[in-house]
């Protein structure tokens, strides 16, 4: 099911998905069952005797009678089934072709394996060459779950499985700067693909196994045939589709794997299908990607050619774009977007509004943050509004570009979020009053440290100088509390080492999801085992919760058990996030098409950078 579409600033993927469930879920045995969006907001379900294949959006129409209503206000467009398969991306009718494109960002990675990666060192540069199942479309900010290698998929009546039909005809990048090279594409890839996430080979650390695992729930992948695969759940979940869609599962050959034992990390010439090949490549330098003349969306890309500079530091990108030696640039200072706003007859600026921000952990192992009363007076006394705004344009805003901030694990404004106005009423979240503070202390006096006496805490970070945010918490817990937290600095390997045996009172971390979703979010920060849960909490109170958010499949029910955690994990305060960081990029006002948007979603996991949606509207000035 594509061409599902979110309203306003919200990337609600949960819906998305649970519409597909009911959009593409049918029988030989019995006609399909649809449940269709419509202009009135209500989900109908229509009896249609047709094969379920995606073509295109029609004109809105109201649906008089409604045999069932399922709640989800995020959508919008309608979408209908057709005989055949029609290109869902059509070419617009000012479309301009040619030109090298040239763009400075971090594209200097440690290793060439995506699938193992956390940074945008690897997506960034790699993600023009390669395709997903599905991707989420560019063209709205990746605000609607579209087809990619994929052109349809069915839902088993118990939600469990998901069968996608694949495009045919497609053919591996060849040539000989590949090893292993060419031949079709087919269903044994996208086994091959998610096989490795979800049950990594030996001496790979797969980054989205508990994505697709805790989250998704996947547990078998089969190729039905050539153009045929099936995803089979342990337990129905919305998470699968919009899993599917980030931009760090891109579909690898099964023939190269083979060849390589499927270790990816030494080479960057990993054969994809995407719309740009690879050519040349200076490891920490630049990336050199030709047009794919044979793309099987045969109007696309319209560059002829990517030129892309590793950029590591945001002042030499701001340097590039502003000095003209860059079509655009990715994650620009707050400070240095200031030029392309005041300039935009010049200067398009894209901000990126996505899952992405810094975690303050409590050992809840050992004292003193094993008592409860001290982790919720830290919290009341952090100015989380003054933290935020060190790094976004405004404050709690879900109104303004750069404005959220993500105390619910989801994006300002979506279905999970407090709103800013609440936030801004809210302890721990406003800007702490006299009674916030009078109650931290009356915490520690209860716990034993009246006025802060006799305590003595400390925050582990990685580095040589403490961070601007970790010193701001330094000081506004000295001012509140009288309570002096010491800042133990060390290096990579030792800070893992610490981390890992528990040896720290508090330290900090940093949060992003490759889906805008807070169900796979609470597994990774709160369940035991969890890959950031470096504080070790551990509640059956939230072990409870975190599997009814994740088996919950009506969209109003998921909102109300978010809401329940939101509400206890400020009082439990397992975790404090502290800050939130979006992305701000610049385009030349020369460059045109229908992803040049004024703002994109899901950040990690956005396959926007694939430049395929972008042309030349002029020459360069």
């Amino acid at each position: 099911m594509f061409g599902l579409r979110l309203r306003g600033h919200v990337l609600a993927l949960l819906a998305c998905a649970i519409a597909a469930l009911g959009l593409m879920a049918c029988s030989s045995s019995e006609p399909e069952v649809i449940e269709k969006i419509v202009e009135v907001e209500k989900i109908v379900e229509v009896e249609k005797p047709v094969e379920v294949e995606v073509e295109k959006i029609v004109e809105k129409e109201i649906i008089k009678e409604i045999v069932k209503e399922v709640q989800v206000p995020a959508i919008q467009s309608e979408i209908t089934q057709a005989a055949s398969f029609t290109e869902y991306f059509q070419n617009p009718m000012n479309a301009k072709y040619g030109g090298v494109f040239k763009w400075g960002g971090r594209a200097k990675p440690s290793m060439y394996d995506f699938h193992q990666s956390p940074t945008h060192n690897n997506l960034t540069a790699q993600q023009p060459m390669y395709n997903g199942v599905v991707q989420f479309d560019p063209r709205d900010g990746g605000l609607t779950v579209a087809p990619d290698l994929a052109t349809a998929w069915q839902v088993s009546d118990d939600g469990k499985e998901y069968t996608f039909t694949l495009r045919r005809g497609i053919e591996w990048h060849d040539g000989p700067q590949f090893e292993c090279g060419g031949g079709p594409f087919t269903a044994n890839d996208v086994v091959a693909t998610y096989e490795r996430i979800i049950d990594p080979p030996e001496g790979m650390i797969s980054l989205r196994k508990e994505l697709m695992v805790d989250g998704a729930d996947l547990r078998e992948i089969v190729a039905v045939d050539d153009h045929t695969v099936k995803f089979i759940l342990g337990s129905p979940r919305t998470t699968l589709v919009p899993a599917l869609a980030s931009g760090w599962n891109m579909v690898v050959s099964e023939k190269y794997l083979d060849c390589v034992n499927n270790s990816m990390r030494d080479s960057a010439f990993i054969p994809g299908t995407g719309p740009f090949i690879i050519t040349a490549h200076t490891p920490g330098e630049s990336w050199n990607m030709d047009k794919n003349v044979d793309y099987f969306i045969e109007h696309l890309p319209y560059f002829e050619k990517l030129d892309l500079a590793a950029l590591a530091q945001a002042q030499a990108r701001a340097a590039a774009i502003y000095g003209g030696q860059v079509d655009a640039v990715m994650q620009i200072t707050k400070e240095d977007m200031q030029r392309a706003w005041d300039d935009p007859a010049k200067y398009h600026s894209q901000i990126g509004n996505f899952f992405n921000g810094n975690i303050f952990a409590f050992n809840t192992n050992r004292p003193p943050f094993d008592d409860v009363k001290l982790r919720r007076a830290v919290h009341l006394v952090v100015d989380k509004m003054t933290l935020h705004q060190l790094t976004a344009k405004t404050g709690f805003n879900g109104e303004e570009p750069g404005g959220w901030f993500l105390p619910d694990w989801q994006t300002g404004g979506s279905p999970y979020s407090r709103s800013g106005e609440e936030l801004a009423m809210t302890p721990g979240y406003r800007v702490p009053t006299a009674e916030d503070i009078a109650e931290a202390k009356r915490l520690m006096a209860e716990a034993g440290y009246p006025d802060g006496a006799g305590l003595n805490i400390s925050f582990l970070q990685r580095g040589n100088q403490p961070s601007a945010t970790v010193a701001a918490i330094q000081d506004m817990i000295r001012k509140n509390l009288n309570v002096e937290m010491e800042i133990e600095l060390t290096d990579e390997g030792g800070y893992y080492d610490r981390v890992l045996n528990k040896d720290f009172d508090t330290t900090g971390t940093f949060t992003a999801a490759e889906i805008i979703d807070p169900g796979p979010w609470f597994t990774r920060f709160l369940a035991d085992g969890g890959s950031w849960n470096y504080g070790g909490w551990s509640d059956p109170r939230t072990d409870a919760l975190m599997k009814k958010i994740n088996e919950e499949q009506d969209i109003d029910k998921r909102v109300e058990l978010v809401r329940e955690m939101q509400l206890l994990l400020d009082e439990l305060v397992p975790i404090m996030l502290f800050n939130y960081h979006g992305g701000y990029d610049i385009y030349r006002t020369y460059l045109g098409g229908p992803g040049m948007t004024d703002m994109y979603f899901g950040g990690y996991n956005s396959m926007h950078r694939r430049w395929t949606h972008i042309w030349f509207e002029r020459d360069r000035e």
